[in-house]
């Protein structure tokens, strides 16, 4: 594994102009269970969104990835960029600021941002993704 996480090559694939995998391979966005943190089906089939319990959990799973990229060396704090997608900025922007906020209290120490509202994520029942870039020194063989 490389510190970006495992790539996946297809030997039967054609390669690319650069040097870059076909894919990457990362934790899902869902439990091992099949669920989705932040989000109940009210019994009628419609869903119901807590932005706070998704953000909150999608930055704790980006910190687990760090984590275990850096050997426990890095956190949160090591991420200098980040590229938040919400399915409905009108909805979600505040409640995702606010845990964010909570996070990320001081502006001086926080990564720089951008928001983008998406039409849609790769599960209906995932209304934010985050990007991130991190900084982090690796002084051992990741998923040794």
């Amino acid at each position: 594994m490389s510190t970006n996480g495992d790539s996946v090559i297809v030997p039967s694939g054609n390669l690319g102009l650069a040097n870059y995998p076909h894919g990457r391979l990362a934790p899902p966005p869902r439990r091992p269970d099949g669920t989705f943190a932040g989000v109940k089906d009210n019994g009628d089939g419609a869903l119901v969104f807590d932005i706070h319990e998704q953000t909150l959990t999608t930055l704790h799973s980006i910190e687990v990835i760090i984590k275990h990229a850096s050997g426990d060396r890095s956190g949160l704090e090591s991420i200098i960029d980040a590229t938040v997608f919400l399915t409905n900025m009108n909805a979600h922007y505040d409640g995702m600021n606010a845990v964010w906020n909570e996070l990320y209290p001081d502006a001086e120490t926080a990564p720089a941002r951008t928001v983008i509202g998406v039409r849609e994520l790769p599960s209906a029942k995932m209304i934010i993704e985050i990007k991130c870039i991190a900084v982090v020194t690796v002084e051992h063989q990741v998923g040794a």
